[in-house]
């Protein structure tokens, strides 16, 4: 198991050799709080890239996590493959297989909102801009234009939608995504602190219907409109230093840390401990959704992880899954499966979720 990299990552590294990068997936749907996925992909890994706004090319891509007991979700038979059979490896098949929001976060969603670039471009024009201060010289490229825009560091400027989302999609600056994440948390706040310096709810919840029909084709959410409404005049009640936001960075103590990959090169891996901390940091308020760091016995870490554990017997000693499944129990793992599988000569531990102390343990 290659512990550096997430799990889509390593279907990503795979398919890109086999010429499969943007389309590694044709489509997943908005449905309510869910995604639907449906067709299937080629190679067998425990993440699935899928493409959530194709029009967007390789922008509208998006990791999901997919575990096994999702309904509409199956494997296909085994590929035999020429050279390295180390794995087994087999076509996914997805019908119109539904996958909970939460699955890319792993924190539960009860409503999201989802806003495609022409919908925000039209929303921030509609407001007449956001105020920026540019914090460092960019030149960046309008979306569908051959059309580049100058803004010069320390210089406050209004933007317009379309400028609006160019400055907040680029990644050409010196910490590239590290920035982007910043910028595109600057622009949701000078939205907000637009609306409020001009006393701009009054109007915009009264236009409410009209705007909202003009956007609807760019908007996915499972809010109705007065809901929107409701969490609008909530928002304006809030003191902006009580509103929580962070990047997961390298600088510092960051979550992430520099190594190399002999395909891919420069990369970053994930410290799931750190970024797990500043999820919760983020998302909850009544302490840690998982355990992170926060206790030194590997036995109570895994408990508290409450990981779900298939046990596949890939050899030709019959009843060993189950052997193995009553003794992990006996440690206080959460055996969900015991089952055979095609022989193999190794054993193989895939995290499918994100569990390092039930991989560990």
């Amino acid at each position: 198991m290659d512990r550096e990299y997430p799990a889509v990552d390593a279907q990503a590294r795979v398919s890109a050799r086999q010429g499969n990068i943007p389309g590694l997936h044709p489509g997943a749907r908005p449905r309510g709080g869910r995604h639907e996925l449906a067709s299937a992909p080629q190679f067998h890994f425990p993440g699935e890239l899928a493409k959530t706004a194709p029009e967007l090319g390789s922008a509208g891509i998006t990791g999901f996590i997919v575990e096994k007991s999702f309904p509409g979700f199956s494997v296909g038979k085994e590929i035999h493959k020429t050279g390295n059979r180390s794995s087994p490896t087999s076509e996914l098949v997805f019908d119109n297989c539904e996958v909970p929001v939460e699955n890319l976060l792993g924190v539960p969603i009860n409503f999201y909102v989802q806003l495609d670039f022409p919908a925000f471009i039209s929303f921030i024009d509609h407001i007449k801009g956001v105020k920026i201060t540019i914090d460092q010289e960019m030149v960046v490229g309008l979306l569908g234009k051959d059309q580049k825009t100058y803004l010069k560091a320390g210089e406050t400027v209004v933007l317009d939608g379309a400028t609006a989302l160019a400055y907040a999609r680029d990644r050409h600056t010196a910490n590239g995504d590290f920035d982007r994440s910043s910028r595109q948390m600057q622009v949701i706040m000078a939205v907000r602190d637009r609306i409020l310096q001009f006393d701009m709810l009054p109007n915009l919840i009264a236009s409410a219907p009209a705007l909202y029909k003009d956007l609807a084709a760019g908007i996915h959410t499972n809010l109705n409109l007065q809901q929107i409404i409701s969490l609008a005049w909530l928002a304006s009640r809030i003191p902006k230093e009580n509103i929580k936001q962070a990047v997961i960075t390298e600088a510092g103590d960051g979550q992430v840390i520099s190594g190399h990959d002999p395909f891919w090169g420069d990369i970053l891996i994930p410290i799931p401990d750190k970024i797990r901390l500043l999820r919760d940091q983020i998302f909850t308020t009544g302490g840690p959704v998982s355990p992170a760091a926060v206790a030194s016995d590997p036995k109570e870490l895994m408990v508290a992880e409450n990981g779900r554990v298939s046990v596949q017997n890939g050899t030709s000693s019959p009843g060993l899954a189950g052997r193995t499944g009553d003794y992990l129990k006996s440690q206080g793992m959460n055996v969900a499966e015991e089952t055979n599988t095609n022989l193999t000569p190794y054993t193989i531990i895939i995290d499918y979720s994100g569990r390092p102390y039930t991989v560990a343990y």
